[in-house]
């Protein structure tokens, strides 16, 4: 595409993300400017509305003092109240209103500079909404001869809740890469979506420590909506230190961010590579914003808020982590890693590599109330020259520029403080009356036991129930003996009592209850399940919070007392039959119906699965319903026999469950499907005992045939279930 044509579509395409998408948002905002207006009017009647209901209640709190005779310091406490902290020597009284007012949303929409985020907030109930745009333009960049062109805007939306050190944030990006020697050349990326919620808190004046949660919806490739298994979280720690508050001459701030994300982007283009049957390339992969890493970040940045003008730096690190199990293979061609050679793996170029940026900004404050605007170069520090798969591209150079505007929806208040006077006529003193506050709590362990029913003795009135640590308070009763009755679960009854003075008040009294014994028992029978006669001899092992073994009788009748309250796993065993293993819960002072039934082991000769060096072969098949992972029940005895195998074979730790399909259908649908089978049949081994831990499920699709798909019994080969041991004794 010549050069010129390449430009034109950018600026269309720029023109389109600043017109049909922020539209709305412009719209809003002259929506949002008109109800100010309307707010500021409105404000001055919430004034003279609240010059009455400040009146009125001070009336109110004027008759309560004249009662007491403290008239004079009820108005100086109303005098006080409101008042909040002491700004520092030589800072202005409203500072902190006016440093509040600065407050503007970063590139994602939290309160911020460009791409490091603050611990600090606006106005409760304020708003923020704005407008990023990015660009840069460079040649030799990616792949040596080629021209790239990028550029993309965000619109975002911040709130600060009525709680002002909590806020929420919502960002949608669209963007676009053009590159001369890809094809197609234009990659258009729209509706990516960002949002979360920050908050901070104060630690000192100067200082506040917060920290924010992003989810990261992407949209999917060539198309427009999310991919679920694409989405991704950060997770961020916030500091920031404003040296201003201590030392009034010296207007500069610090910040510090540090964060995890869980990149999941590259699952956008799982189904795109599978397709190919090889990975996208550096400049797609720089396009689309793709990497197979997660990130630890680290930003650092400085702002001078000056009067109208607050000059920035910032520099940021993306410190890959955890490489998502992708395998890289490393290229012999010594110019791997550079614009003119093929992608080098980031296990050998390390640093260089990694996402780095210094970035130089301003943000502009002009006498526009809530108008701002910002003005940035991203500087590539690594990650410009060195390219690796795992990673996009960093770019040399990017400008930024953003535009947003503070609404604050609050109306201005005014206090007035006024004095009432009042007479207040003094009644007589109630009669001398009592009350029994009294604790209940474990007459051996002495811990508080919540939720206890009182009852008061030859009383009618209603029983009341003692408090999570154990107290209570009775009703009101004359001067004497108050008899109690106490009870709760796991305690035996109880009763106490307490004597109310002639002069009334309260009265302590501790009611002590003994426990009932807390152990659990389990039984059950064992029987055959073709024909269901019960099976004698069976060694029966419950394996839990403490271990016990026993041995079914002529009946095939077991009992297990004095059990330990918990989750138990319950093996039978006996020669000639399957091992059987059941999931019960014991609960204290329960009894827990353990039945459970066994199936015959075929003979040798007749065995369907066997043990094999590294695997677990089968001489049947599993069935499934077509095009389903529902196993059919004609293959019940089957993985009967499968999970008696591994159970009986201890020094199998690890066993993969592959699932495999002919060529019949899509091959994403046949991946899918094979996948589902792999778990439906792990699903039934764990049902039948076998520990999760043990096996894993794979699906493999139709990539690993046995035979040529070119007759109906080959397919049915390759339509299979394998079972391969990756771990042994």
């Amino acid at each position: 595409m010549p050069r010129d044509l390449r430009l034109r579509s950018l600026v269309v395409l720029y023109a389109s993300l600043l017109i049909a998408v922020p539209g709305t948002a412009s719209a809003q905002r002259g929506d949002d400017e008109e109800e100010y207006d309307d707010e500021e009017a409105a404000g001055g009647e919430g004034e003279g509305e609240g010059e009455g209901e400040g009146e009125e209640g001070e009336g109110e709190e004027g008759e309560g003092e004249e009662g007491e005779g403290e008239e004079g310091e009820g108005e100086e406490g109303e005098g006080e109240e409101g008042e909040g902290e002491e700004p520092a020597p030589g800072l202005p009284a409203d500072f902190d209103e006016q440093r509040e007012l600065r407050v503007r949303p970063a590139r994602t929409g939290q309160t911020g500079l460009l791409r490091v985020v603050t611990a600090e907030h606006g106005h409760a109930n304020s708003f923020r909404i704005g407008l990023h745009t990015e660009y840069f333009s460079t040649s030799d960049f990616l792949v040596t001869g080629d021209e790239n062109t990028h550029i993309g805007a965000t619109i975002h939306v911040g709130w600060t809740s009525p709680i002002p050190e909590i806020e929420a944030f919502l960002a949608i990006t669209s963007y676009a890469n053009s590159n001369t020697e890809e094809n197609p050349v234009l990659f258009q990326v729209l509706g990516d979506t960002y949002f979360g919620a920050k908050g901070h808190y104060p630690v000192a004046p100067w200082f506040n420590l917060g920290g924010d949660l992003t989810v990261m919806l992407l949209n999917t490739v060539g198309d427009i909506g999310v991919v679920g298994e694409s989405t991704g979280f950060m997770i961020r720690g916030l500091a920031s230190a404003d040296f201003q508050r201590a030392n009034a001459s010296v207007p500069l701030r610090g910040h510090l961010n540090l964060s995890y994300q869980f990149d999941n982007s590259s699952a956008l283009v799982e189904e795109t590579e599978l397709a190919r049957g090889e990975e996208i390339s550096r400049v797609e992969r720089f396009a689309l914003g793709i990497d197979r890493t997660d990130f630890f970040n680290l930003g650092i940045g400085f702002d001078a808020p000056l009067p109208y003008f607050t000059p920035f730096i910032e520099w940021t690190l993306g410190i890959p982590v955890n490489r998502q199990e992708y395998d890289c293979i490393e290229s012999a061609d010594p110019d791997a890693g550079s614009a003119g050679g093929p992608d080098a793996c980031l296990a050998k170029e390390t640093f260089s590599a990694f996402p780095d940026h210094f970035t130089l900004g301003a943000r502009i404050l002009p006498p526009v109330k809530g108008l701002s605007a910002d003005l940035a170069v991203d500087i590539g520090v690594t990650g410009v020259s060195t390219f690796v798969r795992e990673l996009q591209a960093t770019p040399p150079y990017t400008v930024h520029f953003a535009f947003a505007y503070n609404y604050d929806i609050r109306p201005e208040v005014r206090t007035v403080t006024n004095t009432v006077e009042r007479r207040v006529e003094v009644e007589r003193p109630p009669p001398v009356r009592g009350r029994v506050k009294g604790h209940v709590k474990d007459a051996e362990a002495g811990t508080a036991i919540a939720g206890a029913i009182i009852s008061f003795t030859g009383r009618d009135v209603n029983a009341i129930a003692s408090a999570e640590n154990g107290t209570f308070t009775s009703y009101d009763f004359d001067p004497g003996e108050v008899q109690m009755h106490a009870r709760a679960d796991g305690y035996f009854d109880g009763d106490c009592a307490g004597t109310i003075g002639a002069q009334g008040g309260d009265v302590e009294v501790e009611c002590a209850l003994r426990p009932t014994p807390r152990l659990g028992s389990a039984g059950g029978r064992v029987t055959d399940e073709d024909g269901g006669a019960s099976v004698p001899g069976v060694s029966v092992v419950f394996s839990g919070p403490q271990e016990a073994r026993l041995i079914s009788g002529p009946d095939g009748a077991f009992q297990q007392a004095d059990l330990q309250p918990g989750q138990y796993a319950v093996r039978a065993e006996v020669e000639g039959y399957m091992v059987r293993i059941r999931q019960v819960d014991v609960r204290p002072r329960e009894r827990t119906d353990v039945d459970l039934s066994v199936r015959k082991r075929p003979p040798a000769r007749q065995a369907l699965v066997i043990v094999q060096r590294n695997r677990i072969g089968i001489r049947r098949q599993i069935h499934f319903e077509t095009d389903s992972a529902t196993i059919l029940p004609d293959s019940s005895a089957l993985i009967d026999e499968i999970a008696d195998t591994i159970l009986r074979n201890s020094g199998i730790h690890k066993l993969e469950i592959q699932g495999h399909t002919d060529n019949t259908g899509a091959p994403a649908h046949n991946l899918e499907l094979s996948q589902n089978r792999a778990e439906s049949v792990r699903q039934a081994l764990v049902e039948r005992g076998v520990s999760a831990s043990t096996l894993e499920a794979r699906g493999y699709g139709q990539t690993r045939q046995l035979v040529p798909n070119i007759t109906a019994q080959n397919r049915a080969r390759n339509r299979r279930v394998d079972f391969v041991i990756t771990e042994q004794d």
